[in-house]
């Protein structure tokens, strides 16, 4: 629509963590900080051209082409979904030797107001109906935009249609093959108090299963029938990852 803004914002997955010895992990530990990441734009740029061109980024064939782009990278470890802070971090050690239960910042929800914010300042978004919002993400990018897809429908994207779009959010909650691996419902219940997640945990379907079970609420296959904004969900129905 002419004079209304349109924006992309896509959440990159990278996984998650869920204690410390989780966290210890190398590529948990790359992904746990923004150090690394680019500073300029010609540091950037490479990236960019890597990544926003195909598919719902393709800047000639894409539906949404001339909407505003937020491609937001993971620093944080928690699938967007996390909001806690070391207790004392004037007196953390280095980086490399930080422990993640008390000397992490699982920042996913602050990272992802602090986008909406800049969309706000920077090109006006939501500031007009009419605006309009695509939010969503991939893999573990895709679960937390799909639990904070009704708090930012109706938090912070102001006057601002939001439609989500969940590519690969569901992850199976059944147990993997692989003894070996972390079954996904043992992850998530650890993970709720680990990273401080309870902003996210819808009222109706918390109301909807125990408190011992309450982490469910994160889980695409108990979250999906609470969602009142709405969205696309893309998954393949076999899954390897997922099982």
């Amino acid at each position: 629509l002419a004079g209304h803004v349109e924006g992309l914002l896509h959440v990159l997955g990278v996984g998650w963590c869920w204690d410390n010895e989780s966290c210890e992990n190398n590529w948990k530990r790359i992904h746990g900080t923004s150090n690394g990441f680019s500073k300029t734009e010609a540091e950037l740029k490479p990236r960019a051209d890597m990544y926003l061109n195909t598919g719902i980024f393709d800047p000639k064939r894409s539906p949404i082409k001339d909407a505003h782009i937020a491609f937001v990278k993971s620093c944080s470890n928690d699938a967007f979904m996390g909001d806690k802070s070391p207790p004392d971090p004037e007196k953390l050690p280095p980086w490399p030797y930080r422990k993640a239960e008390d000397g992490w910042h699982f920042r996913g929800r602050r990272i992802i107001e602090a986008t909406f914010l800049h969309l706000r300042e920077s090109v006006g978004m939501g500031t007009q109906i009419g605006d309009r919002v695509v939010y969503g993400g991939c893999s573990s990018g895709a679960r937390g935009a799909m639990v904070s897809l009704d708090y930012v429908a109706t938090k912070l994207a102001g006057l601002a249609q939001v439609v989500g779009l969940l590519d690969s959010a569901i992850w199976l909650p059944i147990r993997p093959q692989a003894h070996t691996l972390v079954f996904f419902g043992q992850q998530t219940r650890e993970f709720l108090p680990f990273a401080n997640a309870s902003v996210f945990l819808d009222e109706d379907c918390v109301r909807g299963f125990p408190p011992r079970d309450r982490y469910k609420c994160l889980e695409g296959a108990f979250r999906l029938p609470f969602l009142r904004a709405p969205f696309f969900l893309m998954h393949s129905q076999y899954d390897l990852f997922g099982i």
